[in-house]
């Protein structure tokens, strides 16, 4: 046999080189589907829901600064975390740590995205203003004079109203006035806070 290949080495080196090539082949597809190497569309989008609701207290703040048991990464137990009556499940892999089913529960839950941290908090006015923390989505509960722009009572919504991804329409600004005045502001204290600058 060796002097069959010395004597014609060329077709014996090409069929290693495609044993070798179509074991790459194989080992690259085994772990793209056996979850070594996930692929760009099974990774899920980095971030964490801030659940405000369980456990109590309920959380209004800035969902990013969210207490580590009311995350939805939060490991859970098998039969789920519970406080009294209620029972929940949260977990990495969860649907309660998925951007999508966060959005869904307005005033219940807001999501945090990984890169927020790194973004500096808006600059305090010295004008003062109505935070709206409901819209646009998700909601934004952290310090009324840290509210983002689009929350603003005196952010310009364009004539037909600003509206978001839940469908919601309203008018801010100088279209609609009484949206930044601070007594109709503070008494919808629910879902508006005002920042005395």
């Amino acid at each position: 046999m060796r002097d069959r290949v010395a004597q014609n080495p060329v077709p014996y080196q090409i069929c290693a080189l495609a044993v070798f090539l179509l074991g790459l082949i194989c080992l690259s597809t085994g772990m793209h589907q056996g979850g070594l190497m996930p692929t760009v569309a099974q990774r899920p989008e980095q971030g964490f829901c801030c659940w405000r609701d369980h456990p109590v207290p309920f959380f209004a703040g800035d969902p990013c600064d969210c207490p580590v048991e009311h995350r939805g990464d939060f490991p859970c137990p098998p039969q789920g975390c519970s406080q009294g009556p209620d029972t929940w499940q949260r977990g990495p892999g969860t649907p309660t740590n998925t951007k999508e089913f966060c959005n869904q529960f307005l005033g219940a839950a807001s999501w945090c995205p990984s890169d927020r941290k790194a973004l500096p908090p808006p600059a305090a006015s010295s004008a003062s203003f109505c935070c709206w923390r409901d819209h646009p989505v998700p909601g934004y509960w952290g310090d009324p004079c840290n509210c983002p722009a689009e929350h603003r009572g005196d952010y310009h919504c364009p004539k037909d109203g600003c509206s978001d991804s839940s469908g919601a329409k309203w008018q801010r600004g100088p279209a609609a006035p009484w949206a930044n005045e601070e007594a109709y502001c503070q008494s919808l204290s629910k879902i508006a806070a005002w920042c005395a600058g």
